[in-house]
């Protein structure tokens, strides 16, 4: 795949570059996550250590999330679930800041969030696994995006450390010209060492 997506990217980048415009063009190549290996071996069967039978599970792969209508049930569970291998299990309260994702309504009580090449299963089974996956821990390197620009606009061969992708939206209209929307968590400032000007 990798070989393939470098042939796309040279026709794509090759036919730019014959363009009359080809001195004034900005490319930017993101991703909006990364990748890691998946083994068919490193499953964790959740039902091996806890009844689901009064459980709700949502999800298999990297995150699995628990909700229950009794929170007896749940805590019963949860505190089963203390003793998961290659996991961590957090209480919707306790889900990491760093995440953005506990303060919303939509997201259950109960977030399992399996290491990195471990695949969490409710049942034992679930969907056919795929080779890869993403949905891990953000800060593993494996699933940080990537971000390649080269053009008028940017730095030439310069290469700094990684950024939130929020920031890429207000970057694109400083260089369009166009004044972004404000209600956004992007700030131009943390990328302005990218722009040539």
């Amino acid at each position: 795949q990798i070989q393939r997506m470098d042939g796309i990217m040279g026709t794509i980048m090759d036919k730019a570059g014959k363009l009359s415009i080809a001195d004034k063009l900005n490319v930017l190549i993101v991703s909006d996550h990364g990748m890691t290996e998946v083994h068919p071996k490193q499953i964790i069967d959740l039902s091996a250590y806890t009844d689901l039978s009064r459980v709700k599970t949502t999800g298999a792969g990297p995150t699995v999330f628990l909700s229950a209508e009794s929170t007896k049930t749940l805590t019963t569970v949860y505190n089963d679930l203390q003793q998961l291998p290659n996991a961590q299990v957090y209480w919707k309260r306790d889900i990491p800041d760093r995440w953005h994702y506990r303060n919303h309504e939509r997201i259950p009580e109960v977030l399992i969030v399996a290491e990195e090449g471990w695949t969490l299963m409710p049942m034992g089974h679930g969907p056919r696994m795929s080779k890869g996956a993403h949905g891990y821990d953000n800060e593993l390197t494996s699933m940080q995006a990537i971000f390649v620009a080269d053009g008028p606009a940017f730095k030439s061969g310069y290469s700094r450390k990684i950024f939130e992708n929020i920031h890429i939206y207000p970057l694109l209209a400083h260089i369009l010209d166009l004044e972004p929307y404000q209600g956004i968590d992007g700030d131009l400032n943390v990328v302005k060492d990218l722009l040539a000007d």
